[in-house]
C-alpha cells in the first residue's frame, strides 16, 4: 500500500482558476513558499525541473494564525527529479516555451560549458514565470526582452523588480532561490506595513 495525504483542494492551476489571485500579498505568499521549496531541494542537491501550476498542490489552512498564509503549497510530481551531480544537461523537461533560456541551448554548449551552468537558477526562473500564470497574465517567453513585467498597478514596483530579477535572462544575473525568498519576504513586510499605515490614516 502507498499512503499519501489527502489534498482535497487539488492543484494550483485548478485553484487559481476558481480563486483568481487579486492582491499582491497573496501572490507574494505563494511565491515565497515556492522559493523555500526550491531552497530545500537545493540543500539536498536536487533539481525538480518541471515546476508549474499543475505540479503544485494546494492545502487550505483554516487555522492559519496572523502573519501566516491561509494556503500551503506543496511541490509535487517528482517524475523529472534528478540529483544535480547526475543531471542530464542535454534534457529539457517541461514546456519548452516556459523553461529558463539557458536550458533551451544547454545541449548546444558542449559538455564542458554545460557542466558549469548553475541549473538551480533555472528553478528560480520557473517560479518567476509562474507569477504571470498566477495573475492571469500571458507572457511572451520566447524573446530576451520578455521579462518586462506588465503585472498591473496592484503589484508594487519593488515586487515587479524582484520578479524581474528572478527572470533575468543571464543566469549569473538571476537571483538565487535563497536570495529571492529573502527579497520576497521583505516585499511582503513592506506591503503589509503600507496597508497598516493606510488603515491608520483612515482611522484618523
Amino acid at each position: 500500500f502507498l499512503a499519501m495525504p489527502l489534498i482535497p483542494a487539488g492543484n494550483l492551476q485548478a485553484f487559481v482558476r476558481a480563486n483568481p489571485v487579486r492582491d499582491e500579498d497573496a501572490l507574494l505568499a505563494m511565491v515565497y513558499q515556492l522559493l523555500k521549496a526550491v531552497c530545500t531541494l537545493v540543500d539536498h542537491q536536487l533539481l525538480h525541473r518541471d515546476i508549474k501550476l499543475d505540479n503544485i498542490l494546494v492545502r487550505e489552512d483554516g487555522t492559519a494564525g496572523a502573519g501566516r498564509p491561509p494556503l500551503r503549497l506543496l511541490l509535487a510530481d517528482f517524475g523529472t527529479l534528478q540529483p544535480m551531480a547526475n543531471q542530464d544537461r542535454g534534457c529539457t523537461p517541461g514546456n519548452p516555451m516556459k523553461v529558463a533560456p539557458e536550458l533551451r541551448t544547454l545541449q548546444d554548449l558542449g559538455r564542458d560549458a554545460a557542466a558549469v551552468v548553475d541549473l538551480t537558477k533555472a528553478e528560480v526562473w520557473a517560479v518567476g514565470a509562474l507569477c504571470f500564470d498566477l495573475l492571469g497574465e500571458r507572457a511572451p517567453y520566447a524573446e530576451a526582452d520578455s521579462t518586462s513585467l506588465p503585472l498591473g498597478p496592484a503589484v508594487s514596483q519593488l515586487t515587479q523588480a524582484v520578479v524581474r530579477r528572478m527572470l533575468a535572462w543571464r543566469p549569473e544575473e538571476r537571483l538565487s532561490a535563497l536570495t529571492g525568498a529573502a527579497w520576497v519576504k521583505t516585499c511582503r513586510e513592506l506591503s503589509c506595513g503600507e496597508v497598516a499605515a493606510d488603515r491608520d490614516r483612515e482611522a484618523l
